[in-house]
């Protein structure tokens, strides 16, 4: 059994979760085989096993998923229901944790987040509408990251081995349920803090081309793997007075905002609460170019799934970007055609990862592309290379712009699929 003492003595020891699961990673790999990280991820899928699973020819990623009712999926924005603009702490911290990263020079802070209390879901199980509450990235920390960090501590000690009696905080917020659907539909047992991954999928050179972020140390969380870009929290980030969160409980608000600083470089928010207005980034040209091509139909943004990561019990929405209309990348390619048009060049880079043997690259400053049905993909769609919510947005978001582009499905995708409930 895993004590807390075990999980501060492993951060203590400068073996936190992003170093440990790279040495996890690098284990074993090279031969298709993921060892210790594949062992957790199959007891994490037999642990939610009334959940759809996300599956990869390697085995299971630890990632549960849940379909959209349909005006969900055609429209992400309808997600968003009751918001509880009160704070309440979730059921057990372990605060000790977010001092024992700090004490080891984590860059973190606290900050407001959208935390999930309840997912109401039709008659056929799809998600119609996303509950939430205010919450604290500190406190998601000291909850949902314990269960993470746990889950880490107990694998460094007994990585053949291990089982649920190894996890005494996850098996004590299940135990409070009747299912562990029900469990994570109700906010998990921690401070359940909302993200969204986002797949943007656009027209270039007669072909659909993908996005893909490789996260940097800069991160601080799933460090140097694959995500799609934009991935973000949904959060507050001008401060919880009335007017930001009627503007910032928003999925488009917060896409939008990621969009221009992930792929454009525009600079975060570095402000006291209420000092910027929520609407600071609205007129930003980059993002009227988009605007007016999704008023035209030449570009969506879709909903594809909820989805949890196991690992630490966190709902992220799943959303599809996909641009239809050449000029996108045309008109922001670099920057001296973005210049002309009064825009900022897109931040991406074609030196996609490649190499079969050498270790990921790290592109700190920009994100890598690559046309959708070129079979790299399956190589950086593997259990232990990829972000668990991103894997379901590139995988999933992928499926969904072939149908929507009536194309034929990439051969890569064709491994990949849901094990489970519904699928």
């Amino acid at each position: 059994m895993t004590a807390p003492e075990d999980v501060i003595a492993l951060v203590e020891e400068g073996l936190d979760a992003r170093s440990l699961q790279a040495r996890l990673r690098r284990c074993d790999f090279d031969a298709g085989e993921a060892g210790a990280l594949g062992h957790l991820h199959r007891l994490l899928a037999g642990t939610y096993a009334d959940l759809a699973i996300l599956e990869a020819p390697e085995g299971p990623f630890p990632l549960g998923v849940l379909p959209l009712c349909p005006a969900g999926a055609r429209d992400p924005e309808r997600l968003t229901g009751a918001l509880d603009p009160t704070r309440e702490e979730p059921p057990r911290l372990w605060p000790e944790l977010v001092e024992a990263l700090k004490r080891g020079g984590a860059p973190i802070w606290d900050c407001p987040t959208f935390s999930l209390t309840r997912l109401c879901r039709d008659r056929d199980g799809a998600v119609e509408k996303i509950e939430a509450r205010i919450g604290s990235y500190f406190d998601m920390v000291a909850s949902a990251g314990y269960l993470e960090y746990e889950c880490l501590a107990a694998l460094s000690r007994s990585p053949e081995s291990l089982s649920l009696g190894d996890l005494p905080a996850r098996r004590a917020a299940l135990s409070r349920h009747r299912s562990s659907l029900e469990c994570l539909t109700s906010g998990g047992g921690v401070d359940a803090a909302l993200a969204i991954s986002t797949l943007v999928v656009y027209a270039r050179e007669g072909s659909p081309w993908m996005l893909l972020d490789v996260r940097s140390r800069r991160k601080t969380e799933h460090d140097e793997i694959h995500h799609v870009v934009p991935a973000l929290y949904f959060q507050p980030v001008t401060g919880t007075s009335e007017r930001g969160l009627e503007v910032e409980w928003s999925v488009r608000h917060n896409v939008f905002r990621e969009y221009l600083e992930e792929i454009f470089g525009m600079p975060e928010v570095e402000h006291e609460p209420g000092s910027v207005a929520p609407d600071y980034f609205l007129r930003h040209p980059n993002l009227l170019l988009l605007k007016e091509m999704l008023e035209a139909g030449t570009a969506e943004l879709r909903g594809v799934a909820l989805v949890f990561d196991l690992l630490n019990h966190r709902p992220e929405i799943c959303t599809l970007l996909l641009i239809r209309d050449p000029s996108w990348y045309e008109r922001q390619r670099d920057a001296s055609t973005a210049e002309r048009e009064g825009l900022r060049p897109l931040a991406v880079d074609d030196r996609f990862l490649l190499e079969d043997s050498a270790p990921p690259r790290i592109h700190p400053e920009t994100v890598v592309s690559l046309p959708m049905s070129h079979p790299a993909w399956a190589r950086v769609a593997r259990p232990w290379l990829m972000a668990p919510p991103g894997a379901g947005a590139l995988i999933l978001g992928c499926r969904e712009a072939a149908r929507r582009l009536g194309v034929e499905e990439p051969a890569w995708l064709h491994p990949f699929g849901l094990r489970g409930p519904g699928s």
